[in-house]
């Protein structure tokens, strides 16, 4: 287990040793660790080295999933592999009070560009709002491993990240994705046919804010239609008048998206149990050559719209069997993420509401 480029992740306010060095270059240089071709010497080095970082050091599993370069969720997967105890997102939060006072909301200092993204994202499926007369809090809840880690990406450096499992009634467990940020952030309070207005002057700025929207609503479908292999795009919103607003920015720019369509009425239950409290409307962009010439000019950065755009831009005439199953492998990747994803959080939150009931009431006896 050398390390293969001699890249060493930098401490971030921890002294490494030789061995934990060894193991964090080892992580950051491979691409996927599949503990089947590892042997049980080396799979041993990786448990123990995790295993006193995490529990050992208290350096979290987001730091650890950083100073590699891999995503939280595929360390926090190594782990409960190696069968590593972790610790729940309530005990991480606990245990890091004393960092957590020291971690102060920062000013937004990104490019205009970088504005136009988040505000994008925002429209999307973010909720915003002034909870105070200095902080700006943002919220979401997710399933996707992918959607959580972007959230990190674009508000960790300016703010404390929080993650919560919860129950849904209807959806079952999720994710709560959470931010307080100073009043910098104000301009995510604008409204989406305001944002869309203030960046259609713009065509590199209206890019960025479009692929933030997408990034958090839009869908990329590729798929055989009437024997020819197709790309089709999608926005779903319950915004009817943001839709309306974004076809006449899209024709203007050269595109032809079809719609407005309502595939849903608000009281409509799916299969699955979820009722719509809303009209859902959709806007299409159903032409391949004007969704692989869009998708081109969108900057996405959610890693699954990332790897469907790759191999949709890639698709040709001549090449669907292959584009057919990288698709499928894509598909089972993020499916398989999904699952484990829901599957944390109903772990996390079963704690969480046994630690809650078990603690003893004012009488002195636990609660029922």
């Amino acid at each position: 287990m050398g390390d293969e480029d001699g890249h060493e992740p930098e401490p971030a306010g921890v002294e490494y040793t030789s061995e934990e060095r060894e193991v964090l270059s080892f992580l950051a240089a491979s691409k996927r660790v599949d503990l089947r071709w590892l042997s049980e010497e080396e799979k041993e080095k990786i448990r123990r080295v995790l295993d006193g970082l995490h529990n050992g050091k208290k350096v979290s599993l987001l730091q650890i999933s950083k100073e590699v370069g891999r995503s939280y969720f595929a360390i926090w997967g190594l782990c409960r592999s190696l069968e590593i105890p972790t610790r729940t997102v309530a005990e991480a939060q606990s245990n890091s009070a004393e960092a957590r006072s020291k971690h102060r909301r920062r000013p937004f200092d990104g490019t205009e560009e970088d504005r136009a993204y988040t505000t994008g994202f925002k429209n999307g499926d973010l909720t915003a709002w002034q909870v105070s007369g200095t902080a700006v809090m943002v919220t979401s809840t997710t399933t996707h491993p992918a959607f959580a880690s972007l959230f990190s990406d674009l508000f960790d450096r300016y703010g404390k990240v929080y993650q919560y499992p919860m129950l849904d009634g209807e959806r079952g467990y999720k994710w709560r994705v959470a931010v307080r940020l100073d009043n910098s952030f104000r301009f995510l309070l604008s409204e989406s046919e305001e944002a869309l207005s203030r960046y259609a002057a713009s065509r590199s700025l209206f890019a960025r804010w479009l692929a933030g929207l997408f990034d958090a609503d839009g869908h990329i479908n590729v798929g055989r239609y009437d024997g020819f292999a197709r790309v089709r795009l999608d926005i779903g919103s319950i915004n009817e008048r943001l839709l309306a607003s974004l076809k006449k920015a899209l024709e203007t720019l050269g595109y032809f998206p079809s719609g407005l369509h309502r595939p849903y009425e608000a009281g409509f239950t799916t299969p699955q149990g979820i009722t719509y409290r809303h009209d859902m409307w959709r806007l299409d962009v159903q032409r391949t050559e004007d969704a692989i010439g869009l998708l081109k000019e969108l900057p996405n950065r959610h890693w699954e719209k990332v790897q469907k755009k790759r191999v949709a831009i890639s698709m040709t005439k001549d090449n669907w069997d292959t584009t057919e199953a990288a698709l499928l492998s894509l598909k089972r990747e993020i499916r398989a993420g999904v699952a484990e994803f829901r599957e944390r959080a109903r772990i996390e939150y079963e704690i969480k509401k046994q630690k809650k009931t078990s603690r003893p009431s004012k009488g002195g006896s636990p609660q029922a």
